[in-house]
């Protein structure tokens, strides 16, 4: 029994169509008098294309005098709203791609804001805040640089309810269409003639450009209000508007229309004094809006007024160069140990980049400073920067910034133990990389120095996987430790070249060879596979590989910055694996535990009964929101994967 009565569920038909369609009509019938019917339709085409297209139709009928109870905990997972219909549609299309041909792609996920909530099928649907579709059409013209791509996208809110209870108003965004036009990267030299390039400088220099045009529409009205300041005709709250036919001029005239322009240019790459590679870098964009905002400042009501003009440009620019060149270092070993060698490769790199102050109202105009009040103490007009678009405007501020980074790989090579003469050596990497930056900006007043980054990456052992990152200030911080000053570590006591700010580590092992070596995928027939919104199933299990453990294990600090402040410590450690009781018996097992709260923060037991023909999983989830058990009899083949006999408990029938 759940919070809609008793049930009966996916009972139905299947219809071939024919060849090619397959329709599975089912539906749900429940003792309080709601139903719910499924119609989905699975479509196949050999070498052309694949897709399923699915169309539900829920009636929720809820006890009016349940939902109205005081008493009911709002925490409840059985929480539901009131009495209501709702639908919902998915659809995907892949096909199979052919040279010269255009690509049609689908993913659409759209109806009722309330479905997935009365609905309740996985945690992940019903948490998830926005449901998204997209219709694609892409084309790479043949025998010439160009493609373009065509898109139809829709997004709208989960469901939710608003501080009455009463269910949220369903916000729709429409982009119709998102068009985009591309030149892949080509030599001007090449484009603009015939002659065979002999290797000069300037045959290096490459264009590439790319246009995105997006007409975007939806039924929210944004408030017409300016960084917390009077304006006039101004609205405080957000809006929204029924989607109907009658509103459609309406939805057009809320929209925004853009278009992004960017310009690829290359200069090329050169070697200079025969090590170092330089490569200089130009780079331009552009972008235009269908609004233009003029701030004036109406004495009378004491707000500021908005005048939109109809069309309006941004641009930005920047250029920089890049050197790098690789360095190497080795260490031989005696002949009579196994080790030969030890090799340090080592890539430092510099790059420099400009960029313009693009919030220079005089010289720009992307920005507009304007009077936005009166000083109630001073009787004197209080002055603000506004920005006059609403999109993609380049940030102010003038930047002049110089990079460093210097990226370490460590490799060993090592005598193998195998008797084959073919392999008498085999190399072993110590770190994969080692990488450490940081950037100066020239342009800055003060702090000109940023934090360093330095991260670590390695494979141990063919077992172990071992991430870290860390983060260093080179700045002292106040007295009070609740910020950093302008005085590196260096000048303060002690030599110090910076200090800790965070650090993070993980390591994730895999004990088991036979698990970690096979190539083979699983197949995506199983009834397990088919039905990914069922928690409890199992994943595909492969009887081959008799056992497997993996564990992971990650911390990650920041200390105290003063004596108001404590460091922050959290660890957790994640147990996960299987093991073959019999050739037909399969135990499946996963925990984690959280040091910092003290408290097992997910487990899960799953076993497994090999039938032959049949198949059998029982799933025990004993935490979270989750938690639950599952008995499943199913047949193992595809196209049996209804007939099952199936005991459920979960958050949602508890």
């Amino acid at each position: 029994m759940t919070c809609r009565g008793f049930y009966l569920s996916n009972g139905g038909y299947y219809l071939a169509l024919n060849d090619y369609i397959g329709t599975r009509i089912t539906g749900d019938i429940y003792s309080l008098g709601g139903y719910k019917v499924t119609v989905d339709n699975t479509y196949i085409k050999r070498y052309s294309y694949r897709g399923n297209f699915n169309i539900s139709y829920d009636y929720f009928k809820n006890d009016e005098a349940d939902v109205a109870d005081p008493n009911r905990s709002t925490n409840s997972l059985s929480g539901l709203p009131p009495s209501q219909r709702t639908a919902f549609v998915t659809w995907s299309h892949s096909p199979v791609q052919k040279p010269g041909r255009g690509r049609f792609t689908a993913n659409v996920r759209a109806g009722s804001s309330q479905h997935n909530r009365v609905n309740y099928n996985n945690a992940n649907n019903y948490l998830t805040p926005t449901f998204n579709s997209t219709i694609t059409y892409q084309k790479n013209i043949q025998n010439t640089p160009f493609s373009y791509t065509a898109t139809l996208s829709q997004g709208q809110n989960n469901g939710g309810f608003t501080a009455d209870g009463r269910p949220a108003p369903t916000i729709m965004r429409f982009t119709l269409p998102d068009l985009n036009f591309a030149m892949t990267q080509m030599s001007l030299y090449e484009l603009f003639s015939d002659n065979v390039p002999t290797g000069k400088w300037y045959e290096n220099f490459t264009f590439g450009y790319n246009v995105r045009a997006r007409n975007e529409v939806s039924n929210q009205v944004v408030a017409r209000r300016l960084n917390n300041l009077p304006v006039v005709d101004g609205t405080a709250r957000d809006t929204s508007f029924a989607l109907n036919f009658d509103n459609l001029d309406r939805l057009w005239k809320n929209g925004r229309k853009s278009a992004d322009h960017n310009f690829t240019i290359g200069l090329g790459n050169y070697k200079i004094f025969r090590f170092f590679n330089l490569t200089p870098n130009v780079n331009y964009r552009e972008s235009w809006f269908d609004n233009k905002l003029t701030y004036t400042y109406d004495d009378e009501q004491q707000a500021v007024r908005i005048d939109t003009a109809s069309f309006g440009r941004v641009y930005e620019y920047g250029a920089g160069a890049s050197l790098n060149t690789t360095v190497y270092g080795t260490v031989q070993f005696p002949k009579s140990k196994r080790v030969e060698a030890i090799r340090h490769t080592m890539i430092p790199s510099i790059s420099y980049g400009y960029r313009p102050n693009f919030g220079d109202e005089s010289r720009f105009g992307f920005t507009q400073t304007t009077q936005v009040g009166i000083d109630s103490l001073t009787n004197q007009p209080i002055f603000q920067t506004l920005p006059r678009f609403n999109g993609n405007v380049p940030s102010g501020g003038l930047q002049s910034s110089l990079s460093m980074q210097i990226n370490n790989r460590v490799e060993m090579k090592v005598r193998s133990r195998s008797d084959s003469t073919e392999a008498k050596s085999e190399k072993v990497s110590l770190i994969d990389n080692l990488n450490i930056g940081g950037s100066y900006n020239l342009a800055a007043d003060s702090m000109r120095l940023s934090n360093i980054n330095v991260s670590m990456n390695t494979r141990l052992f063919q077992v172990f996987d071992v991430n870290f990152t860390s983060t260093f200030s080179p700045y002292q911080l106040n007295p009070a430790g609740d910020r950093a000053i302008d005085r590196y570590m260096l000048e303060g006591p002690g030599f110090k070249l910076a200090r800790l700010t965070n650090a993070n580590l993980s390591v994730r092992a895999n004990f088991n060879p036979a698990a970690r070596s096979t190539n083979v995928p699983p197949p995506t027939n199983l009834p397990g596979m088919l039905n990914p919104n069922d928690q409890f199933l199992p994943d595909y299990v492969d009887f081959n590989i008799p056992w497997t453990l993996n564990l992971d294990y990650t911390i990650f600090y920041a200390p105290a910055t003063g004596a108001q402040t404590e460091p922050n410590l959290t660890q957790n450690i994640g147990m996960q694996g299987t093991l073959n009781l019999t050739d037909k018996w399969k135990f499946g097992y996963m925990a984690g535990y959280d040091f910092t709260n003290q408290n097992i923060s997910n487990a899960s037991i799953d076993i497994y009964r090999d039938l032959h023909c049949w198949e059998m999983s029982i799933g025990w989830r004993p935490f979270g929101l989750m938690r639950g058990y599952n008995v499943t009899i199913n047949a193992r083949s595809a196209l049996l994967r209804d007939l099952k006999l199936s005991r459920n408990r979960s958050g949602f029938n508890r």
